[in-house]
């Protein structure tokens, strides 16, 4: 006070250590990708100490040379261009700061990338000349990406979702 008193003052502050690491993880993400097209890439990342300061969005097409796609800070999907690499090693990464400096950093698993389409299946008629008594037997050859075929009388393609796809 002006008379020259002097009293304590009684302070408390309260401190938060925070040394955990951010978490970050890619959820759903395909393990193969069509290349020159659109892809939405998911992911969860969270901090519950400091809170998230950045989190930032890596593609390396080789798997171990990243370049920096999007800062992604505060989403939780994002709209990726994916480039046109003929790739079966490809990888996302997600680099995760809090406001504490705890850095998370994680990979996905290797991508395929492809922009070239596979070949058409090879059909051979293998039974005799088909007439409108007998059974046709057709034997059919898949690229090995192919995961089902359908055959149809019509020269539209199928939707993907259409009834009749057989594995």
């Amino acid at each position: 006070d002006s008379a020259g008193n002097i009293s304590a003052i009684a302070q408390s502050a309260s401190l938060v250590l925070d040394q955990t690491p951010p978490v970050a993880t890619f959820t759903g993400l395909a393990s193969s990708i069509l290349g020159n097209t659109s892809y939405t890439v998911n992911y969860t990342i969270s901090d519950a100490t400091s809170g998230v300061d950045t989190a930032i969005l890596y593609y390396a097409d080789d798997g171990v040379t990243f370049n920096q796609v999007a800062d992604v800070t505060g989403t939780s999907s994002y709209s990726w261009s994916v480039p046109g690499d003929d790739t079966t090693a490809a990888k996302l990464r997600l680099v995760v700061t809090d406001h504490a400096g705890n850095v998370k950093t994680t990979d996905s698993s290797a991508l395929i990338i492809a922009t070239t389409p596979p070949s058409p299946p090879a059909i051979v008629l293998a039974s005799a000349d088909p007439t409108a008594s007998t059974t046709t037997t057709l034997t059919v050859t898949c690229d090995p990406s192919f995961t089902s075929v359908m055959f149809t009388e019509t020269n539209s393609a199928p939707a993907a979702g259409a009834a009749g796809w057989q594995t």
